[in-house]
């Protein structure tokens, strides 16, 4: 039913970045063809892996300088508030009558939205109710009767916008369908002046860091230092990079959790480099960096163990670590069920011997410590060490049977086991209910003391 509502509504073929670049290609005048011709026979110019195909350099500058710069322009100079405009004259349920209405006024602001507000967009828009069981129940004749939530067709619209417009300025920061942590940095340096969201001058820097680390962590959770673009701007993660205007996503949890919602904030910013403030601050020769000893004065300090193998496993500064390094760890806290946080905690818990694996005697190794802070907390733990441990395994459950690998955890996805019991104390008191009262008590009783 809903395929033949689609398809009987026309929906135009998706314009993505590769068909508008094919597009363009066609526009150029004799004289950019001509010049444009022994690179012919590659037809995805656009997308070729290769970051240094003269072809691709070349095709890219052509389109660029000439019928690609009109595209550029009119992406840049759409104006969300416009949608905002139209929707206001209309009630908080829409269905698709009222839908093809809005579009047609859009339409008179900018064709643009004629292509943007097709039958597949209000499809995959969340219904207010369930309208497919409903024309199963014979309670409505067609998916026309769907009704959706003006609210959620603006802040899609406008994700929409921001989605093409971001495309098509990162094409200054990437040749490839791919774009490396260091461009997505400088591009976001870049961009975020334009945003009025509150970043002082002396922390920008720390920020641009914070932002960039947040958006390769959720995209590119292996550690692979690249992202792929489509997945980029499709996200809301740019976006509330930029603006520091969350998007409802993933719970947080961790040190920023009692006071805010979401890891892109400005509050959760600020807090976050307030806290490498002050314990870096606790030895004022390490010139702002954190060394290892005062990572005990952090809020859901590491285990010693943990710390061990989180400063081997890095490029230190002095024997200190540096805000973006420590942003790696306040992450991985923020969001342990994640797939970034299990694979960030598994190559340091591995770091000192690069195994591939973990054995239970690595994993005892570094609950010993975890378990030491317990009793430091508390005289006595009234359950045995060894049951912690099985229940690592028992979520985790080794195809082997014994050792850990990161495919075990991406099978049973069971990060969590791993990052809460295997790193800080109060990451593992978090997931016993216990924050609220044992974390004023842990943040006073560091080991680094």
């Amino acid at each position: 039913m809903l395929a033949k509502f689609i398809k009987d509504n026309q929906i135009p073929k998706p314009v993505t970045h590769q068909t508008t670049m094919t597009q363009m290609q066609k526009l150029l005048v004799p004289e950019e063809a001509k010049e444009i011709a022994p690179f012919q026979k590659i037809q995805q110019s656009a997308f070729l892996d290769d970051d240094y195909s003269p072809a691709r350099q070349i095709f890219l500058s052509l389109c660029k300088s000439q019928k690609y710069e009109s595209i550029v322009t009119k992406m840049q100079k759409l104006n969300e508030f416009v949608i905002d405009e139209v929707l206001q004259d209309y009630s908080e349920q829409i269905n698709y009558t009222t839908y093809i209405q809005i579009r047609e006024k859009l339409v008179l602001k900018d064709e643009i939205y004629g292509q943007l507000l097709s039958a597949t967009f209000f499809a995959l828009l969340p219904q207010i109710e369930n309208t497919l069981q409903l024309i199963n129940k014979k309670q409505v004749k067609s998916v026309q009767d769907k009704y959706i939530y003006k609210q959620d067709l603006s802040d899609a619209l406008h994700h929409q916008i921001h989605a093409m417009q971001f495309r098509v300025q990162l094409d200054s920061y990437t040749v490839t369908d791919t774009i490396t942590e260091d461009a997505l940095q400088n591009y976001i340096t870049e961009l975020y002046p334009s945003f009025n969201n509150g970043i002082t001058p002396d922390t920008e820097p720390f920020y641009i860091c914070y932002v960039t680390k947040a958006i390769s962590f959720f995209l590119d959770p292996k550690g692979t230092k690249k992202m792929n673009l489509n997945a980029l701007v499709s996200s809301f993660y740019l976006q509330s990079a930029l603006s520091l205007h969350p998007h409802e996503n993933a719970r947080i949890f961790g040190p920023l959790s009692s006071q805010n919602s979401s890891i892109f904030t400005l509050a959760a910013f600020q807090q976050a480099y307030a806290m490498f403030q002050q314990a870096s601050a606790r030895s004022p020769e390490s010139c702002g960096l954190l060394s290892k000893n005062n990572t005990g004065y952090l809020q859901f300090y590491p285990s010693r163990k943990f710390v061990e193998s989180w400063y081997f496993s890095l490029e230190l500064y002095n024997g200190c670590i540096d805000f973006r390094q420590y942003v790696d760890y306040l992450l991985a806290l923020s969001y342990p069920c994640s797939t970034a946080a299990g694979f960030y905690v598994f190559n340091i818990l591995d770091a000192q011997w690069h195994k591939g694996y973990i054995t239970r005697e690595d994993v005892k190794e570094y609950f010993d410590s975890i378990f030491d802070d317990m009793l430091k907390i508390y005289a006595e733990v009234g359950i045995p060490k060894d049951d912690f441990i099985d229940e690592i395994f028992d979520n985790i459950k080794p195809k082997d049977g014994k050792n850990i690998y990161f495919s075990d955890i991406q099978r049973t996805k069971s990060s969590e086991y791993l990052v809460r019991y295997l790193v800080s104390i109060a990451s593992l008191m978090e997931k016993e209910n216990f924050a609220q009262t044992a974390s004023p008590v842990l943040n006073d009783v560091p080991w680094g003391k």
